[in-house]
């Protein structure tokens, strides 16, 4: 059967059940996707997130293909935009027989053309990232999409042994002695633990890589990680030092659907040199999660927007996997304006931040 515009269905809570059962059941479904957790990331938002759910059924009236796009709608421009939402990924998501059977090459081809050219025509800039299962982006380069290169750095913790046997020796030996000379923990994300994780990493953010993230992030993010924890979706891990200081955070989540846990934040404390550190609780956070939780085989441990990250993920044995992310800009006068004003605020306030730092 030949698909047409008509077979795109939008979506409501009406549909949750099915919508959950695509997520469970797609190569490219994740925790992340899971309609409550969707629903989750608009009511904790301080700036009005939406979230767009459409699909296509197949002839068992079940989804065989869905895509929830994160979208701000900017009233005084008429603009939908749409730059993620801050978890790791919102791309399409295809069920296991389109994805796998080459059978149904043309069937999956319609689903990602008719995908491409509702996203295109309905928002003026958007840009997501696929989950590294989604491995056929042709119709969206065909849609002149520019679809971009990147990566993540994993481990496989379904043999832990050999896993540790991939880090680079001196890697090896740091991690050994920094989990004999600091004390690490799985805590429960409370006031105090939330308050020394926020700081270590705003502090991270602002000295290593120049981004100041503003109150309206701190504001959103607290009540998102509760919620998450509640859902035994989210753990935090750190590192502290021989006179109980934290040293350094970072917050897991655990996603069943792909088998894997996503370090998602890391801070530290930048006035710490020992390059024991991080290294000792990312080992520690992966073991604890891959002995107390078998369902989860991999460590996500992130992308790496800078050289010198990449490296450091290298040395620990992390392997490099590739992923896309789809942009598409409806170039107008008004994108042109909202863009340029949002640069000049964001602009404005990293010198903000910077003089405040200096003061």
């Amino acid at each position: 059967m030949t698909l047409n515009p008509d077979n795109l269905v939008s979506l409501d809570a009406a549909h949750d059940a099915l919508w959950d059962e695509l997520v469970a059941a797609s190569p490219q479904g994740s925790v992340f996707m899971r309609s409550q957790w969707l629903q989750m990331m608009q009511t904790t938002s301080q700036s009005q997130l939406c979230i767009d759910r459409f699909g296509i059924f197949g002839k068992d009236q079940k989804l065989e293909a869905g895509w929830a796009i994160p979208f701000h709608y900017k009233s005084g421009f008429k603009l939908r935009l749409s730059y993620g939402y801050g978890l790791r990924y919102s791309g399409p998501m295809l069920n296991q027989d389109l994805t796998r059977n080459p059978r149904k090459i043309m069937r999956r081809n319609q689903v990602l053309a008719l995908f491409s050219s509702h996203a295109a025509e309905r928002y003026d800039f958007i840009v997501s990232d696929c989950h590294p299962e989604f491995t056929d982006p042709r119709e969206f380069i065909y849609q002149n999409w520019n679809v971009v290169l990147e990566y993540y750095h994993a481990w496989d913790l379904s043999d832990l042994d050999a896993t540790f046997s991939k880090l680079e020796s001196e890697k090896r030996r740091e991690i050994r002695r920094g989990l004999e000379t600091y004390q690490f923990a799985h805590e429960t994300i409370g006031p105090d633990t939330y308050a020394a994780f926020t700081a270590l990493y705003l502090e991270t953010m602002r000295l290593r890589h120049g981004v100041f993230l503003n109150d309206d992030w701190v504001k959103e993010l607290e009540p998102r990680l509760l919620w998450m924890q509640d859902q035994a979706g989210c753990r935090l891990y750190t590192a502290k030092s021989q006179d109980s200081q934290t040293i350094a955070s970072l917050v897991v989540i655990i996603s069943p659907e792909d088998e894997t846990a996503y370090f998602w934040m890391v801070g530290s404390d930048q006035n710490q040199r020992d390059s024991r550190i991080v290294p000792s609780l990312y080992w520690y956070a992966a073991k604890d999660i891959r002995l107390s939780d078998s369902r989860v085989k991999f460590a996500n441990l992130g992308t790496s927007p800078m050289r010198s990250l990449s490296h450091f993920k290298d040395l620990l044995g992390a392997d490099s996997v590739l992923t896309f992310r789809l942009i598409k800009n409806k170039p107008s006068s008004k994108a042109f304006a909202w863009h340029a004003l949002r640069n000049a605020k964001q602009t404005i306030r990293s010198l903000k931040a910077k003089l405040q730092s200096k003061a």
